[in-house]
């Protein structure tokens, strides 16, 4: 009787090669790393459903009478600018400087 005969159920010992010992050494470190990896993805799920809950919606737009608001944001620009995200219209400048966009393309102000 081996270590396996004492450990695992007599149905799964059908179907385990016996006379392999690393290979049922490494399905059984498979089957560990999938559970694991399966509870981490439900985990880092329910977080960012509980994260956007929080934040909530952005606001409405009411037209072009309203004037940007300027946020950095951290994803990466091309060619090394600085991105921004308005916070009122949802719209993304890049610029040059570490300043922001005197303007926005997608909520522009009337002439």
């Amino acid at each position: 009787m081996t270590d396996l005969d004492a450990i695992l159920p007599p149905w799964l010992l059908d179907y385990l090669p016996q006379e392999y010992p690393l290979l049922v050494v490494g399905l059984t470190v498979l089957a560990i790393f999938l559970w694991l990896r399966i509870g981490a993805l439900l985990i880092g799920m329910a977080r960012d459903r509980r994260r956007r809950a929080a934040v909530g919606p952005p606001p409405v737009s009411d037209g072009a009478a309203r004037d940007c608001i300027w946020e950095p944001d951290a994803r990466p620009a091309p060619w090394g600018r600085s991105r921004w995200r308005c916070a009122y219209c949802g719209g993304v400048e890049f610029t040059d400087e570490t300043h922001p966009p005197q303007y926005c393309m997608r909520n522009p102000k009337p002439l």
